[in-house]
């Protein structure tokens, strides 16, 4: 059985639990989001959600960003009416993870999101009784029931990684010296998001890096 949107609205109308009430979108969706906002004259807010403090400049970084205006705005009818421009995530779901890219050892239920139209989780599982199954397997899989979506999601976990490799490396290497805070504190601090941190840090080559991987 292959997935297909029933077009219910209910993904756009519910994002996730009662700690994570936001849709997850990456900094350059922020900016699209505001001019298509402004453009239909519709209400919309964001907030940061992976965010670290760089102490060594007093500046936090956001790497991920969260659409906080539930039922989403752009839906109308039960339709998106901006379908074209519509953040990775919404083209992604209902999958998060592809098997390849999966940060974690077992690919499973907690690898899709709900869909009250297509039960996702008892669909793998019934195709994949077993632990131990090759990555390959369940990607071709996920391929031919998901489609288009298994695409958005490789290109969404690919971003994540490389800005999570980035982070790591500059970390490492002493270029920065990270700490967590907690949401209450973020208002003592300046506020960027992280490929124009990376800018202001002189990393230029690795903002354009990432660049490419979203444009692509």
């Amino acid at each position: 059985m292959n997935f297909e949107c029933k077009c219910c609205g209910v993904c756009c109308s519910n994002f996730g639990d009662a700690d994570h009430k936001y849709l997850p979108i990456f900094e350059w969706e922020v900016e699209e989001y505001k001019k298509l906002a402004k453009k239909k004259n519709v209400k919309i807010g964001f907030k940061p959600v992976k965010y670290l403090l760089d102490t060594k400049s007093g500046i936090v970084f956001v790497y991920l960003y969260g659409m906080t205006t539930e039922p989403c705005p752009f839906l109308k009818d039960k339709k998106c009416s901006v379908y074209e421009d519509r953040a990775i995530i919404c083209r992604q779901f209902p999958l998060l993870w592809t098997a390849k890219l999966h940060i974690g050892d077992n690919f499973g239920a907690s690898c899709f999101s709900e869909c009250p139209n297509f039960n996702c989780k008892k669909e793998f599982d019934d195709k994949f009784p077993i632990d131990e199954i090759q990555k390959e397997e369940i990607d071709y899989y996920l391929k031919e029931t998901y489609e288009g979506c298994f695409y958005s999601a490789a290109l969404s976990n690919t971003i994540g990684r490389k800005i999570l490799e980035i982070i790591k490396k500059h970390d490492i290497a002493g270029d920065f010296k990270l700490e967590e805070i907690d949401e209450k504190e973020l208002i003592k601090y300046n506020q960027v998001p992280f490929g124009k941190f990376l800018r202001l840090k002189g990393f230029e080559e690795d903002a354009r890096e990432l660049e490419k991987i979203y444009i692509s």
